[in-house]
């Protein structure tokens, strides 16, 4: 499969996931989902962002993205789970730090760094291919 067909279905499936983590389990008015059923809808969406994210640069010609792609959401998930750790053991959080976290797994969670990512691949290649400005 083409590089630009697999990152535009990765785009989208991506998008499409976001959509409903913010819907179903990001939004107060959703009642159904406990919190920690909650928080397990938003680790299984950071992982499948990671996932996808794999399978668009698994087959990239600079490896390097693929290795700083899998870095940056291993750190993300061990934050992540650090502070769900702390929380499940009876320390409550800040207001200042859920909303980072809240900020930090909303944009895990979206298209946003996989586009960044393809920002960086296009400059490099183009720095390769004609040397830099």
């Amino acid at each position: 499969m083409p590089h630009k067909l697999r990152f535009i279905i990765s785009v989208s499936l991506i998008l499409l996931l976001s959509w409903a983590d913010v819907y179903y389990a990001g939004t107060s008015a959703v009642t159904i989902l406990s919190r920690n059923q909650k928080l397990a809808v938003h680790v299984l969406m950071i992982v499948i962002t990671m996932l996808t994210g794999y399978y668009n640069w698994r087959d990239y010609h600079e490896k390097w993205l693929l290795r700083l792609w899998l870095l940056l959401y291993l750190l993300i998930i061990c934050l992540l789970s650090a502070v769900a750790v702390l929380i499940m053991t009876g320390y409550p959080p800040g207001v200042q730090i859920t909303a980072i976290v809240a900020h930090i797994r909303n944009v895990s969670a979206s298209p946003l760094l996989l586009l960044v990512f393809y920002i960086v691949a296009v400059s490099v290649k183009r720095i390769l291919e004609q040397g830099p400005l």
